[in-house]
């Protein structure tokens, strides 16, 4: 548990690498599809997508973190709210937590790496070891990357 009410994560693999979303904070979970490329975007922008009628910003978020190039494309996109609309995770694996799963923080130590920027700490949950996202720091870190 974080704070005093069971929670539900989506958890989210890029790699070799494991983070968690609260599943509350997450619009919707689809398989990967085409985007249209945004002209002059960073390069951890796959593009644009139109998802429910809305265009969204899809991002790959291994590329975003730094994470060296893999063979592997992401197969789905986690949409999440953001404060200037949605946004769109691309990552290679998703599932959710158990309801009321066992969730314990661990000793973070130092954070200074892009990974660490976007996280509110490391935690366990059901005794694996996860990464648990701030979507506040996430949308900072995506935003100070655009310009």
């Amino acid at each position: 548990m974080i704070g005093d009410e069971p929670q539900s994560f989506l958890l989210l693999n890029v790699g070799k690498h494991a983070f968690a979303l609260q599943a509350l904070l997450v619009r919707r979970v689809m398989d990967a599809e085409v985007t249209v490329p945004v002209p002059r975007a960073p390069a951890f922008v796959q593009g644009a997508a139109n998802v429910a009628g809305r265009v969204v910003c899809i991002i790959d978020f291994a590329r975003l973190l730094g994470f060296p190039d893999q063979s592997t494309k992401a197969g789905y996109w986690v949409i999440v709210d953001l404060p200037d609309g949605q946004l769109g995770l691309g990552v290679w694996r998703v599932r959710q937590s158990a309801p009321g799963a066992n969730v314990v923080r661990l000793d973070d130590g130092n954070r200074d790496g892009p990974m660490d920027q976007v996280i509110d700490g490391i935690f366990t949950i059901d005794g694996e070891v996860f990464r648990v996202l701030s979507l506040r720091a996430l949308y900072d870190y995506v935003m100070t990357r655009m310009t």
